[in-house]
């Protein structure tokens, strides 16, 4: 607090001392807690003092989450309030490690089943296996004759998929789940009602891809059982194909709603109308990353935009996503450095790896350097290891600003 009350008048340090105590005081009483074990190694939740407010008494506490923590004493797990209360007995041989759609799934006796947050058994313990609610669904496993089957329920407990299938993706996005019959995926709503048949040899359902789905008819597996090739398409949210089957990769959705996809060796871009709006003729790519895509042009990399429109044109050979308005690039020598969205130098042209380029760009406080302060950078870590101590952090008669 030195440094921050270095240059200021004492009404101003009292006045920022009384905002800090109101927005502390405004804060949930859960989030003034956090985990802390005594020098016993038993666990309990202090305030933002440091001050035991939940006596040490567990093997393990996780932090508060929505006004609940998962806690555990010996081999039993269970969860308290922001009071210190258990919500139910602390029992259970497994636990959710938060609740999703106010239910998490617990584990008791090899049983899985669910409770409310007020620690009431609304889902009884009867399935092999549970997951975490989305959308209001969550997948349960029941056993038949050694073989385990895949279905849904909703939050009151109703099974809205009878757990008959050999598969199922257990978590829905955007209202979508698919369920898997005989070596076939279909694609299924929250009320459980199917929207396309048992067509798919693999489908890919991902909340980055916003309710359409990548699905495959085709493919040959890898020594996983995982489908690894074929040819690809996407689904809208109604299960229509808005494209054919024919991409050898796709990727999930962007922030530019475009989706990154190749036929052969080639890349380009696909919108959610199925409609290739940057054709796919590009051998190498980064997809977009704060409004810009890198692409490889006649073995240089050029930066474009949504509307394919090259907004960027350089000598470099390489390149990493930006980030933070910075992206590392390299020259044909193969040296590292990093350049802002105007194209302008921000970290010269001189370190070994982009990891070395980001690692000088964070330790002077993310600022345009000079080649001076890199070589300076570059002397330090080159420097004899017995000749410094202390190496996390630069010696000061080593720099000369």
């Amino acid at each position: 607090m030195t440094k921050l009350f270095e240059k200021t008048s004492p009404v101003k340090k009292i006045t920022l001392i009384c905002v800090l105590l109101v927005w502390l005081a405004s804060l949930p009483i859960y989030a003034q807690l956090a985990p802390k074990a005594n020098n016993k190694g038993k666990y309990g939740y202090a305030n933002v003092y440091g001050e035991f407010v939940i006596t040490p008494q567990f093997d393990y506490a996780s932090e508060f989450s929505d006004d609940i923590a998962c806690v555990r004493k010996g081999k039993k797990w269970g969860y308290i309030n922001a009071q210190g209360t258990p919500i139910a007995d602390i029992k259970y041989e497994a636990i959710q490690n938060n609740f999703t759609d106010g239910l998490a799934w617990v584990k008791l006796k090899s049983k899985y089943g669910y409770l409310n947050k007020t620690g009431e058994q609304v889902v009884p313990l009867k399935y092999e296996n549970a997951y975490p609610f989305s959308d209001g669904c969550a997948a349960i496993v029941v056993k038949d004759k050694k073989k385990f089957f895949f279905g849904y329920i909703n939050t009151a407990g109703d099974e809205i998929v009878a757990p008959i299938y050999e598969d199922c993706i257990t978590r829905f996005a955007y209202e979508r789940s698919a369920i898997k019959k005989d070596g076939k995926w279909a694609i299924i709503n929250t009320k459980g009602e199917q929207i396309t048949g048992f067509e798919y040899l693999n489908v890919i359902v991902s909340p980055k891809n916003k309710g359409y789905i990548i699905v495959t008819k085709d493919g040959t597996k890898n020594n996983a059982g995982e489908i690894k090739s074929g040819n690809w398409g996407i689904l809208n949210s109604e299960g229509k194909l808005i494209t054919p089957l024919k991409y050898q990769a796709v990727h999930n959705f962007n922030d530019e709603n475009l989706i990154l996809a190749s036929a052969g060796e080639f890349w380009g871009w696909v919108n959610m109308q199925g409609e290739e709006v940057i054709p796919l003729k590009y051998k190498q790519v980064l997809d977009f990353s704060e409004g810009l895509a890198a692409v490889l042009d006649n073995g240089r990399v050029n930066w474009i935009n949504a509307k394919n429109e090259t907004v960027l044109k350089t000598d470099y050979t390489g390149t990493t996503y930006f980030e933070g308005g910075v992206a590392y690039v390299k020259d044909r020598y193969g040296k590292w450095g990093g350049i802002n969205k105007r194209g302008d130098i921000v970290i010269p042209l001189i370190a070994e790896s982009y990891q070395e380029a980001s690692d000088i760009y964070l330790r002077f406080g993310k600022k345009p350097l000079t080649a001076r302060h890199v070589k300076q950078y570059l002397l330090y870590k080159n420097r004899p290891q017995d000749k410094y101590k202390v190496k996390d952090k630069i010696p000061e008669d080593m720099w000369d600003f």
